[in-house]
């Protein structure tokens, strides 16, 4: 498993839960809503449901902020960074979890914090406008989703520059190196170099993350500010906020592909073990039925030798 060799899939594992649960929130509930024409929520259930969708939604935003961290964690302490251990990892993951449905349970508790509901009419979901704008809500949203928007952007320019000097300290260090004369390295030398060497394999893993988690990043700022500046009463705005959500949680996985060729080999190498998981049982059946051919002609050959 990729989260168990590299420090960073940790992390991204634990974002991939929440993008399967915004997809389901955003995506899957209102398509089914909106083919039916009927919300079979009860309205009793409204104000729990909000409670949880708002709480996945700031987990998601917590684990944006969570992962550019591990990016510039990775590049800035490389060594230090993979040594991290899975419990202390995935105990970072959880406090985002706790930290997100723990702001959307305060802020419900408010009088003025107006909630959001299904509505078939709507193309998605709606809510009481005026007491939205004027209550304070609006403006909470505006604050909250602008730091999230915020935050991440200095820890990618960080790793980013911390990147650019260990590349020019390495072009730098390689143009000073004495050429060395073939010495043969003894076994604790070849033992380093192979440490050395693996190190560097998972630095490069590393590197090659921070491509789509900061693009990943941009694409949820850009929902953030659908969601504050775009928001308004009507069929096509609201099924516009569900499409831009679901497609921000999509393309996580999409980017990853992209430009992770560890990824690709993983997922090349589950599709070809699950494709001979299917394939054995034909596989049998045809080597059996070319055991009772292969055992039927030398019957025939001794009967045309005889013959």
């Amino acid at each position: 498993m990729l989260a168990k060799k590299t420090v960073g899939f940790r992390f991204l594992l634990s974002q991939a839960i929440v993008d399967i649960l915004i997809l389901l929130q955003f995506g899957m509930l209102p398509g089914v809503i909106i083919l039916l024409q009927k919300s079979f929520i009860p309205k009793s259930l409204d104000w729990w449901l909000h409670i949880y969708m708002d709480g996945v939604w700031w987990v998601m935003c917590y684990h944006f902020i969570l992962i550019a961290w591990s990016r510039f964690a990775a590049v800035w302490r490389p060594l230090n960074f993979r040594l991290l251990k899975s419990k202390f990892c995935y105990t970072l993951c959880l406090i985002s979890w706790l930290a997100g449905f723990l702001q959307s349970a305060i802020t419900h508790q408010f009088d003025w914090f107006a909630i959001f509901w299904f509505d078939p009419s709507s193309y998605g979901m709606t809510a009481d406008w005026i007491k939205y704008s004027s209550g304070g809500t609006r403006i909470y949203y505006l604050i909250s989703n602008g730091f999230f928007i915020i935050a991440p952007a200095p820890l990618y320019a960080c790793a980013c520059g911390v990147m650019l000097n260990q590349q020019r300290a390495t072009v730098h260090n390689n143009s000073r190196a004495a050429p060395t004369r073939g010495n043969v390295m003894d076994h604790n030398q070849h033992q380093q170099q192979q440490t050395r060497t693996n190190g560097e394999r998972q630095m490069r893993v590393e590197k090659r993350l921070i491509v789509p988690c900061a693009i990943s990043s941009v694409l949820f700022a850009f929902g953030q500010v659908i969601i504050n500046l775009g928001v308004a009463d009507g069929k096509w705005i609201g099924w516009s906020v569900m499409v831009v959500f679901s497609a921000n949680a999509s393309v996580n996985p999409i980017l990853l592909l992209a430009f992770s060729s560890v990824i690709r080999k993983q997922l090349s190498s589950f599709l070809r073990k699950s494709a001979d998981s299917i394939l054995p049982s034909s596989n049998i059946a045809q080597l059996s039925r070319s055991h009772r051919v292969s055992s039927i002609l030398p019957h025939s050959n001794d009967i045309i030798l005889n013959a």
